[in-house]
This record gives C-alpha cells, structure tokens and sequence, in this order.
C-alpha cells in the first residue's frame, strides 16, 4: 500500500501556490432528487441531479512566498473563475491531478497578538472538474558537460527516471573545472518545465534551491529525434564532493 503524505498534496490557483499553505482540500458532493412514488415501496429512491466541488486552503501568510494574499484578494474581488490544480503524488511516482474552474468565495485573515498571521481560503467550484490519474513513467534521461553552450550532437550517460518528478543526477567531473552542465529527455505529454536547481552534496548549500537562472530549457535535435534539455547558462563550479544536481520541477 503506497500512502501518500500531505507535503505531496499541492493546491494552486492560476498556477501558484498560495504563500506558506500548510493545509488543502478538496470536497466533491452530488445532489439528489427524491423519485420515490406509492409504487416503489417502503424504500425511498432517488436521483443523481447535478455535481459540485468546493476547495480551500490555509497556511501562514507571506508577502514575499508564492501568490501573496493581496494578490488572492485581488482575484476575489475581480469575480472572476479561477483555474485551479489539486494534485496528489505518492512514493511510486503515482499522481491524481483534479483540475477545473473555480471563484474565490472567502478568503480570511485572522491575527492574533504575538502571533503569525494565518489565512483561509474558500472557492466554489464552477463547471466541470476533470480527474486525471498518470501512473509513474520511467524513461532514459541523459546527461552531460561541455565545454560551450551548443545543443550535445550524441546521447551519452543516462538513468532511468521519471522525467515528472525531480530528477537528480551525479556528474563525474573533476569539481575544480568549469562546465557547461546538461540533462535531457525525449518530451514527455504533461511534463512540467523544471524551474529550480539544488547542489545536494554541498553541505552549506544543502538545503537551498537556487533561482531559475541557473538553466534553461530549449529543445535539441540529436539524430532527428526531438528532445528535451535543460542546460546551465554559464561555465558552473560545485563545491560538494561531486556535482550532484537536482533539477526541481515547479
């Protein structure tokens, strides 16, 4: 049984994350109507009539993390649907992704003295609220370094891994050169843009995640087979005892 935790349940709203969420939900209900007559018994019977979902979302406010409550509050009042994306992803790389339309119906913000700052968040859904289940893919990717920018022209080291999730790979140069260092995969349907960067074994930079600066996704051409490829902006020096590097994915 493969139990998913909650730090793998994601809630975002027009693709952000609302400031330090610490808790998610999701509510689906349908509405019945009574069809029992004399001739159907002593049991009532009833009919499916119409769908609605609901979501909300608290946590700590911030007004330097992820969509600030300001700006929340300024698509609330704009009374506009929402596009908003419940995901849940496990140990297995199994994802369940609702997605749909929704309007920010409260949104909250008690204080207390000494305190953080928390928020609520509510919407209603509006329409249809598509379910996708995308069981874990794994695939080859492949990776390198160079000398220069230009596009790799042969396919070289690879793992297995799957190309919707965090990748992380060990490179094998020597730390005391700079290169150019890259990674890439046949495109993927769904796959998300990596958009953050980590030096695992550097001890001091271990817990950090650098900006999106760092690389930068084009695609690439190699024997007229399309891929795609992440690949540093400039000649990269690490610090750790290998530059072992994971590629974040939004």
């Amino acid at each position: 049984m493969s139990i998913i935790n909650g730090n793998n349940v994601i809630l975002t709203v027009n693709g952000e994350l609302i400031c330090c969420a610490r808790s998610v939900a999701l509510s689906t209900a349908a509405d019945i109507g009574d069809t029992s007559t004399m001739l159907t018994g002593k049991w009532k019977t009833y009919k499916g009539l119409k769908l609605s979902f609901a979501l909300n979302c608290s946590g700590l406010c911030s007004a330097d993390m992820n969509m600030s409550i300001a700006a929340l509050r300024r698509l609330q009042i704009a009374l506009q649907p929402l596009d908003f994306i419940f995901s849940a992803t496990d140990i297995n790389n199994n994802n369940e992704t609702y997605s749909g339309q929704g309007i920010v119906t409260a949104v909250d913000t008690p204080a207390s003295y000494n305190s953080a700052w928390e928020y609520t968040m509510l919407a209603t859904g509006t329409g249809e609220l598509t379910i996708q289940t995308i069981p874990p893919s794994t695939a080859n990717i492949w990776y390198g370094t160079q000398d220069t920018n230009a596009d790799p022209t042969a396919l070289g080291a690879s793992i297995m891994g799957n190309p919707a999730n965090n990748i992380v790979i060990t490179y094998p140069d020597p730390l005391n050169i700079g290169k150019f260092y890259y990674m890439f995969y046949l495109p993927v349907s769904g796959v998300p843009v990596k958009t953050a960067w980590q030096d695992v074994n550097d001890p001091i930079n271990s817990g950090g995640i650098g900006a999106d600066g760092l690389f930068a996704a084009r695609a690439i051409d190699i024997g007229g087979t399309g891929y795609i490829m992440y690949m540093t902006n400039y000649k990269t020096l690490f610090t750790g005892p290998l530059p072992k590097v994971k590629f974040y994915r939004p």
